[in-house]
């Protein structure tokens, strides 16, 4: 049942974006939201992971294996607007971009061996100006 309330809300969404772009022939805010405009797979060895800028950036994880049937990994990590310097459990789902907006991934064991497994994306999103 979840499934297809997503699939709905993904469907109104697309068709929302479409009449606004017929109207205004160009990228739309709710188009914008949510865009992942720039981003790079990292390794372990990147670990801790911020953007540098002081940006929020989002994350993707993979499996190297097609038979990886899991759908949720937890890492830790630090919400972009979360209390200062405290980490927590984040649940990713696998195979798509994830809404977290993180400020941090810490070299943490539950962290570093999600790279045995994965590939892990970040995704960093920005303002696009019309054209």
């Amino acid at each position: 049942m979840k499934k297809y309330l997503f699939i709905l809300a993904i469907c109104l969404a697309s068709f929302v974006s479409q009449a606004q772009t017929g109207l205004k022939g160009n990228v739309t805010t709710v188009m914008n939201a949510g865009r992942v405009v720039d981003g790079k797979e990292i390794q372990v060895s990147d670990l801790p992971f911020t953007n540098g800028r002081g940006n929020p950036f989002t994350i993707m994880i993979v499996p190297k294996v097609s038979t990886n049937t899991t759908e949720v990994e937890v890492i830790k990590a630090r919400y972009f607007q979360g209390d200062a310097g405290v980490i927590r459990d984040v649940p990713i789902t696998v195979n798509n971009w994830n809404v977290v907006a993180l400020d941090n991934i810490p070299t943490d064991a539950v962290n570093t061996t999600l790279f045995t497994n994965y590939r892990v994306f970040v995704g960093f999103g920005s303002t696009i100006s019309p054209q």
